[in-house]
């Protein structure tokens, strides 16, 4: 498995993503501010963190991590409608609050926690570049229920940007159209073009990608060997392995991967 060298990787790629955000905090910053709406303090980064509670509890890994004083923020790249974002939106929140507050500390000490999501689609299929989930109470718009607990959905496939801040509808034209038209998205895309024309990154990240293949693999090896074949079709999907990796993986033709992969789209 090798990149193309003639194949471009986009910020929307989550392993691009978090080496951009991790090198540049300051653009991760002014990101998290455009998706709450508000100024932040001075934000660090821990990024791709790895939360399992217990032995038992599902794991996740967070593709941005960040923090500042008064928060904590989780910035994911989202490519693929998995149909259960919301889901994992309240999954994100509940994990980080128990792995971020310390034992004995007071729930009147918790920091508010952030989750959002920047998608290459929209979700709620309203065409609205941003969407902000606000607790209410009672149906009553000037009764917010405010428990610190805040998710944004960005929407890089907007059709109505009408009212919205023209930064943030710079940054979705970025990340939706890879159309460089300020200082962020200049920044973000010089970024990436440097990962992309560096040796040793590209081989990490066929490393991390190797490594993602094994780990996928090795979930579903124990079950039927249909699962064994799901797994793969599903990184085929995700655009992370390639007709080929299939192929070989389980010993079929690239014809017959084809094939398969043109039948589970229609259903």
């Amino acid at each position: 498995m090798t990149i193309d060298d003639n194949k471009d990787i986009h910020i929307t790629d989550d392993y691009m993503f978090y080496s951009v955000m991790e090198a540049m905090p300051n653009c991760c910053q002014k990101i998290i501010e455009l998706a709450i709406g508000k100024k932040t303090k001075e934000i660090k980064i821990r990024s791709q963190m790895n939360f399992k509670q217990t032995a038992s509890s599902k794991g996740i890994v967070i593709d941005v991590h960040a923090y500042d004083e008064d928060a904590w923020y989780t910035v994911e790249m989202q490519t693929c409608n998995t149909d259960d974002i919301p889901k994992r939106a309240r999954y994100y929140h509940s994990e980080t609050d128990m792995a971020c507050i310390r034992k004995g500390e007071f729930y009147r000490n918790i920091k508010d926690n952030h989750v959002i999501f920047i998608c290459n689609f929209d979700l709620f299929k309203q065409g609205l570049p941003v969407y902000r989930i606000n607790k209410i109470l009672n149906s009553d718009l000037n009764s917010p229920y405010t428990d610190g607990q805040y998710t944004v959905f960005l929407n890089a496939q907007y059709k109505n940007p009408e009212g919205a801040d023209k930064d943030v509808l710079s940054l979705l034209d970025y990340i939706g159209k890879q159309k460089v038209c300020d200082e962020l998205t200049s920044s973000l895309d010089t970024k990436v073009k440097e990962f992309m024309n560096n040796d040793v990154w590209r081989n990490q990240y066929m490393d991390a990608r190797q490594e993602e293949m094994r780990t996928e693999y090795r979930g579903y090896v124990k079950g039927k060997d249909e699962g064994r074949a799901e797994a793969y079709f599903t990184l085929l999907k995700e655009g992370k392995i390639t007709v080929s990796d299939v192929a070989k993986a389980l010993e079929i033709t690239e014809a017959e991967v084809k094939e398969r992969l043109k039948s589970t789209n229609k259903q």
